[in-house]
Protein backbone atom coordinates (compact mmCIF):
# COMPACT_ATOMS: atom_id res chain seq x y z
CA UNK A 1 0.00 0.00 0.00
CA UNK A 2 1.13 3.30 -1.12
CA UNK A 3 0.70 6.30 1.93
CA UNK A 4 1.24 8.84 -0.45
CA UNK A 5 4.60 8.76 -1.06
CA UNK A 6 4.19 9.22 -4.83
CA UNK A 7 1.96 12.31 -4.56
CA UNK A 8 4.73 14.05 -2.19
CA UNK A 9 7.27 13.13 -4.76
CA UNK A 10 5.08 14.75 -7.65
CA UNK A 11 4.80 17.75 -5.63
CA UNK A 12 7.92 18.61 -5.77
CA UNK A 13 9.03 17.78 -9.44
CA UNK A 14 10.56 20.78 -11.02
CA UNK A 15 11.41 22.48 -7.44
CA UNK A 16 15.13 23.57 -7.68
CA UNK A 17 17.29 21.45 -4.98
CA UNK A 18 17.99 24.33 -2.67
CA UNK A 19 14.36 24.80 -2.38
CA UNK A 20 13.74 21.07 -1.31
CA UNK A 21 12.32 20.85 2.31
CA UNK A 22 14.93 19.82 4.71
CA UNK A 23 13.61 19.55 8.19
CA UNK A 24 10.43 20.95 7.41
CA UNK A 25 11.58 24.64 5.45
CA UNK A 26 13.43 24.99 2.14
CA UNK A 27 17.26 23.91 2.36
CA UNK A 28 18.13 27.45 0.93
CA UNK A 29 16.17 29.17 4.36
CA UNK A 30 18.69 26.85 6.72
CA UNK A 31 21.64 28.23 4.49
CA UNK A 32 20.66 32.35 4.11
CA UNK A 33 19.57 32.57 7.71
CA UNK A 34 22.97 30.98 8.80
CA UNK A 35 25.10 33.36 5.49
CA UNK A 36 23.13 36.31 7.23
CA UNK A 37 23.83 36.14 10.79
CA UNK A 38 27.67 35.88 9.69
CA UNK A 39 28.97 39.33 10.57
CA UNK A 40 32.06 39.27 7.89
CA UNK A 41 29.50 38.42 5.00
CA UNK A 42 27.73 42.02 3.48
CA UNK A 43 26.36 40.70 0.52
CA UNK A 44 24.51 37.57 -0.28
CA UNK A 45 23.39 36.61 -3.97
CA UNK A 46 21.55 33.83 -5.00
CA UNK A 47 22.60 33.01 -8.98
CA UNK A 48 19.92 30.90 -10.83
CA UNK A 49 19.68 29.80 -14.63
CA UNK A 50 16.79 31.12 -16.52
CA UNK A 51 14.80 27.93 -16.28
CA UNK A 52 14.79 27.98 -12.33
CA UNK A 53 14.79 32.14 -11.60
CA UNK A 54 10.64 31.86 -11.02
CA UNK A 55 10.94 29.44 -8.32
CA UNK A 56 14.06 31.34 -6.37
CA UNK A 57 11.93 35.16 -7.17
CA UNK A 58 9.27 33.65 -5.13
CA UNK A 59 11.59 32.16 -2.79
CA UNK A 60 12.93 35.71 -1.86
CA UNK A 61 9.39 37.35 -2.16
CA UNK A 62 7.82 35.33 0.18
CA UNK A 63 10.37 36.09 3.12
CA UNK A 64 10.23 40.17 2.21
CA UNK A 65 14.04 39.85 0.74
CA UNK A 66 14.78 42.17 -1.91
CA UNK A 67 14.56 40.15 -5.19
CA UNK A 68 17.53 41.87 -6.66
CA UNK A 69 19.45 40.14 -4.75
CA UNK A 70 18.64 36.93 -7.34
CA UNK A 71 20.52 36.99 -10.44
CA UNK A 72 19.05 35.25 -13.25
CA UNK A 73 22.14 34.58 -15.43
CA UNK A 74 19.72 34.34 -18.62
CA UNK A 75 20.75 30.35 -19.31
CA UNK A 76 17.99 28.28 -20.68
CA UNK A 77 19.76 24.80 -21.64
CA UNK A 78 23.56 23.57 -21.15
CA UNK A 79 25.98 24.64 -22.81
CA UNK A 80 24.75 28.00 -23.23
CA UNK A 81 25.43 29.33 -19.43
CA UNK A 82 28.67 30.33 -18.12
CA UNK A 83 28.61 26.66 -16.03
CA UNK A 84 25.62 27.31 -14.55
CA UNK A 85 23.79 24.36 -15.80
CA UNK A 86 25.63 21.03 -16.42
Amino acid sequence: AQLGGDQALRALAGTPKALLPVAGQPMLDHWWGYLSSNRAISEIFVVSNAIQYKHFERWATARQLPVNRVVNTGATAAGRGRGVLR
